[in-house]
């Protein structure tokens, strides 16, 4: 039987350069805009909840969130999602301060991805369906927000059936029943939900509560079943919040095996957390990996 996994999701970046002018990034990339950005990415736009302080688009092949000064886009395996790069940057018109690309999968790239000149590489993992590509160019990272910003990706694969079927259109007929049933609305309680269920089976979920955000993306059939996990600016008070965000996710779940990078903004300097987690019911590796350029630091850790 033919795989329709299209693969695990790429995660692009891109922070820019404080406003100079009245209109902040939110303003200039539309919904109407972002709908033509995205076309030679091959995704569209389901569904959008806008807050203050970020626009979380639902898209047929993940998320995008726009911040006033910085980007992130989810796509799943096939889609280009280096194809939408320059037009982002020519109608931001503002100063590249950091790119990174992620994706929990070795592959071979090279600078001309990003379109930019210094480029730096890291894998992390030892075997194929364990390791963690970061991409990254920091031009103008010293420009970039001085407060510690935690940003968790969690991929997990073999889904636990009875889990896994919770995201099947005969089981729940709406995302809402899946949203609730699966257990996804107790991660973030407080946070505001948007959700999608695909025909005939998947989901997906953003949520944003005040400046920060999460989304969940899940591909539930037995032979590929896999879902996505990501949060970014919450402020985690020690390594035992994190734990228990981690582990809500993980119930909702019950992998066989997943990653988890777990990446700051800054470097390890003493004093906050060493994101020294150890998930219940898990045996997890860990390796801990500098990006020189960009000052920030990831925690990795494989089961």
């Amino acid at each position: 039987m033919a795989s329709a996994f299209e693969g695990v999701e790429k995660r692009l970046e891109i922070i820019f350069s404080a406003s100079t002018s009245n209109k902040n990034l939110r303003e200039k990339l539309t919904r109407n805009v972002l709908h033509q950005i995205l076309k030679p990415v091959d995704c569209k736009i389901e569904d959008l909840l806008s807050e203050d302080q970020v626009d979380a688009y639902l898209l047929s092949a993940s998320s995008l969130f726009v911040f006033d000064d910085f980007v992130i886009l989810k796509t799943c395996g096939n889609t280009k999602i280096f194809e939408c790069m320059k037009e982002l940057i020519r109608v931001a018109a503002r100063e590249v301060n950091s790119v990174l690309y992620t994706r929990a999968l070795a592959e071979k790239l090279n600078d001309t991805n990003l379109g930019l000149e210094k480029v730096e590489d890291a894998v992390l993992g030892v075997n194929d369906e364990k390791q963690w590509h970061i991409l990254s160019d920091f031009p103008h990272a010293a420009d970039n927000n001085t407060k510690e910003v935690l940003t968790v990706e969690l991929c997990m694969r073999r889904l636990d059936r009875e889990k896994a079927s919770i995201f099947e259109e005969k089981t729940s007929p709406t995302s809402e029943k899946m949203t609730e049933a699966s257990g996804i609305g107790l991660i973030f309680p407080e946070a505001k939900l948007s959700t999608f269920a695909f025909s005939p089976c998947g989901y997906s979920m953003n949520s944003v509560e005040g400046k920060a955000i999460s989304t969940i993306h899940v591909v539930p059939e037995e032979a590929w079943s896999f879902a996505s996990f990501e949060c970014c600016g919450y402020e985690f008070k020690d390594d035992e919040s994190l734990q228990q965000v981690v582990a809500r996710a993980l119930a909702c779940f019950k992998p066989k095996m997943f990653t988890l990078a777990i990446r700051s903004n800054l470097p390890v300097i003493g004093g906050e957390p060493q994101c020294n987690l150890d998930p219940d019911g898990y045996s997890c590796k860990r390796e801990i990996c500098s990006l020189e350029k960009g000052g920030s630091v990831v925690y990795y850790y494989t089961v």
